[in-house]
């Protein structure tokens, strides 16, 4: 099998190739925007995020994961799923979209009455949710999506399963239907899929069965019948808060989101697989600057004026007053001692801004050009600074960062300023009633370092930790216990005051035993710590120092043999270790280790030799 050599690894695929041969594993997440291993073209990465979560898309604009809100998206006879007037059964017999054997039988019964099934989600009143599935036609020829706030009033849509097409679609009382589509995907499946959008926050979505493909649809969207034991196939299950469907993301006992393919926001750059911690957004109304969340002093704000980093006419204006004072906004919180403050901010008649938070005697401030994202002043006041960051979002906006360590922080300030430094004039200062700063995306985390965008409305709100890993005999396929080589490529910009982070892991799910790529906090600070690549068999066997890493490109690569062990970073040779026996991995665990020490940052590439690569070929590919 051969395959066309894409992507770039040090000085190029093609060297990587000819100086390391053919590896057994190769995961270009930069280049190839997906979960596929290049050697064998199979997806072997097991990945799962219990939530939504956010990342920049090719276009450099804020883009937000699909995440399927269904539990069970592929078992219906579980609990998750209620039944009404039907029986659910797996039919082996018939291949999924995928190749898989477990496409299940929607099975109608004797009654006279409506046949479905569903689930009921909790989506915010008033917004978009896409419902689809996977639906093959058996013995019965229609299926009907439905989606109601309570009791029987539905907005439905129905589909021929023969002729791939959408028969009719109808609204109820308290919800509407509307680009419903029919898309062939082979073998006779269709999937159907229909935005909703209801009154309500509480959402019964089901599958019906249908005997007709004219059903008349009334205030009710009933569909009664006589069943005779009939069915349709159906497989995949999702509803996603989105007024289009997106790719199907399986689920199990939790929702599940897709994994994200970071990008530079000013180049368009694909860095490669986010992997992220869990964190939560402790700011409320997070876009919406006007709510009494936020409070104005010498100041009004004008809401959805501009359009956003994630493309939509949604930022806010803050406007001063005309008059002598300190002009901005602010929000309380419950008193925290180390956290990462972030908001998007872009001149709009004031070329400075302030943005900081603080406590009583306790302030973490950055004064930022709007022009040109420079920090002109900071100020830090019974605080300890651990970073302050602003970094291009593209189209004059910029994403402001400041993290500290006090001992009682208790809100968030955003000014408007005159000047970039923290004089009279530059936070109090005479407005003229018109101009000010546009901001979307305020965020606090309980962190030391800023993560991804959090979005919230009336609560703080979590992203959950990603986890991705290779386990059975997707791991057992390529992995070569006796001797190997792990080349790991990401993207380092976070500063990591305090615990390691680990890029690549083979491990038995246990920090005692591993192969490991990880960034070291052993007494160093910034963007500069320590690269060590690791091998662990109860006790340390190899630590080899990298030195510290100072440019965003992080290109290392361990090599392994009993009493063999090397590594190289960007091109330099750490000491080897002569003395090292090997644990016994049984998978990859990618970004983390025991899905704990994320390493919140892009992974562009993992590739794995069943070698032992010489020293010489591991400063060449990692160049």
């Amino acid at each position: 099998m051969s395959y066309i050599l894409t992507g770039k690894v040090g000085t190029g695929d093609n060297l990587l190739y000819s100086q390391a041969g053919t590896p057994a594993l190769d995961l270009r997440f930069a280049s190839t925007k997906s979960l596929t291993d290049f050697v064998t073209q199979q997806n072997l990465v097991t990945f799962t995020r219990a939530s939504s979560a956010t990342y920049v898309g090719s276009d450099g604009l804020i883009k937000t994961a699909t995440t399927n809100l269904l539990l069970r998206s592929e078992e219906f006879d579980n609990a998750s799923w209620i039944n009404q007037n039907t029986t659910e059964t797996i039919d082996a017999s018939i291949s999924t979209p995928t190749g898989g054997s477990n496409a299940y039988r929607l099975i109608d019964n004797s009654s006279n009455v409506t046949h479905n099934i569903y689930q009921t989600t909790t989506i915010a009143g008033g917004t978009s949710a896409t419902l689809s599935v996977y639906a093959r036609q058996a013995t019965l020829r229609y299926i009907r999506l439905s989606a109601t706030v309570s009791g029987t009033d539905y907005a439905v849509a129905d589909f021929d399963l023969q002729t791939g097409t959408v028969t009719q679609t109808g609204n109820g009382a308290t919800g509407t239907v509307s680009n419903a589509t029919a898309q062939s995907v082979g073998n006779g499946w269709i999937r159907c899929s229909a935005v909703f959008n209801t009154s309500g926050a509480n959402r019964t979505t089901s599958f019906h069965t249908l005997d007709s493909g004219t059903m008349p649809i009334s205030g009710f969207g009933v569909s009664p019948y006589i069943g005779v034991g009939g069915y349709v196939h159906i497989w995949g299950a999702q509803l996603e808060q989105s007024s289009t469907v997106g790719e199907y993301i399986p689920t199990t006992s939790t929702i599940n989101s897709a994994p994200r393919f970071d990008h530079n926001p000013t180049t368009g750059e694909s860095l490669g697989l986010l992997v992220e911690e869990q964190r939560t957004n402790l700011l409320l109304r997070s876009e919406e600057f006007d709510n009494a969340s936020w409070g104005k002093n010498f100041c009004s704000v004008v809401a959805n004026t501009t359009t956003a980093p994630d493309g939509t006419v949604s930022a806010d204006l803050i406007r001063e007053d005309a008059s002598t004072n300190t002009h901005g906004i602010n929000q309380p919180f419950s008193t925290i001692t180390t956290g990462s403050f972030t908001v998007f901010c872009k001149a709009a008649g004031r070329n400075f801004c302030t943005a900081y938070f603080s406590g009583s005697g306790q302030r973490a401030t950055v004064f930022v050009n709007l022009l040109t994202g420079a920090i002109t002043q900071e100020i830090y006041t019974g605080t300890t600074k651990i970073s302050s960051t602003v970094t291009s979002a593209g189209s004059g906006w910029w994403k402001i960062s400041v993290s500290a360590t006090g001992t009682s922080l208790t809100s968030v300030i955003i000014l408007p300023s005159l000047t970039g430094t923290g004089t009279s004039s530059g936070e109090s200062y005479l407005g003229d009633g018109v101009s000010g700063i546009y901001v979307w995306g305020a965020q606090l985390e309980t962190g030391a370092f800023p993560t991804s965008y959090i979005p919230t409305t009336t609560a703080a709100a979590t992203r959950s930790a990603d986890v991705a890993s290779i386990t059975g005999t997707n791991f057992s396929s390529w992995y070569n216990q006796t001797e190997g080589t792990l080349l790991c490529n990401a993207k380092d910009a976070i500063v990591f005051p305090s615990s390691l982070r680990h890029y690549a892991d083979l491990t038995p799910n246990s920090l005692a035993y591993s192969i490991s790529i990880v960034q070291s906090n052993a007494g160093y600070t910034g963007p500069g710590q320590n690269i060590v690549a690791g091998v662990y068999n109860l006790s340390l066997q190899a630590a080899i120092d990298l030195n510290a890493q100072t440019a965003e490109a992080l290109r290392v690569a361990i090599a392994y043999k009993a009493n063999d062990v090397s590594a190289s970073r960007n091109g330099v040779l750490g000491t080897p270790d002569t003395v090292a026996s090997l644990p016994t991995p049984d998978r990859l665990l990618i970004g983390s280790s025991a899905t704990l020490r994320h390493c919140n940052s892009p992974i562009s590439r993992i590739t794995f030799w069943p070698q032992r690569l010489p020293d010489s070929t591991l400063q060449v590919i990692t160049q």
